[in-house]
């Protein structure tokens, strides 16, 4: 056996555990996770990654962190954010809007997220399941007072806008037109 080998077989049997109880590594030794950085700044509304990184917390303050998180963005978000049933006079439901409202904030989610706009969906529940039943707002825009919202249905060459004004009561009074006669609408929560 060459010197060399002899070292390498030597170093082999000195890293193996001799099952002593010297040689097992106390538990004080194992590694341990780099302690968590501070929370969000005091005055900042706190994020998901803020809470995310702070200390170990009892899961009844934890949910309460996340919902004031939760609460903190939403309170950044428009007043359009949400969804909205749009109908007719006599009350038939002809679309169900989902808007994303960013407010004045830039949006990350935003296709232009520095100068976000209004973006969202329509669905027509008369039509539940069809193709060609749901598809995205082509623009939604205010002009003074005036809530502007345009999308394609059934016809691609022609737009469905829908006018609309704010009312004391909290919704929005109208009108559609486009593919049929215009006729007077309201905007609600759903």
């Amino acid at each position: 056996m060459t010197a060399l080998a002899a070292l390498a077989a030597l170093m082999l049997t000195a890293a193996q555990p001799s099952g002593t109880p010297e040689a097992t590594p106390p538990a004080a030794t194992q590694p341990v996770a780099p302690p968590p950085s501070s929370p969000a700044p005091s005055g900042h509304p706190p994020t998901i990654d803020s809470i995310l990184e702070q200390a170990p917390m009892d899961e009844d303050a934890r949910q309460a962190a996340v919902r004031a998180a939760f609460d903190a963005a939403q309170a950044r978000r428009g007043g359009l954010d949400g969804r909205w049933r749009l109908s007719a006079g006599d009350g038939r439901v002809l679309y169900i809007f989902q808007f994303s409202d960013p407010g004045q904030s830039p949006d990350p989610r935003s296709i232009t997220p520095q100068a976000p706009v209004i973006e969202g969906a329509w669905r027509d529940p008369r039509r539940e399941g069809a193709t060609g039943g749901s598809g995205f707002l082509a623009n939604v825009r205010r002009d003074g007072a005036d809530l502007i919202v345009r999308f394609y249905d059934r016809d691609p060459a022609r737009s469905q806008v829908v006018t609309l004004r704010f009312k004391p009561d909290g919704q929005w009074a109208g009108k559609l037109e486009g593919e049929a006669p215009s006729e007077p609408v309201v905007m609600t929560r759903f």
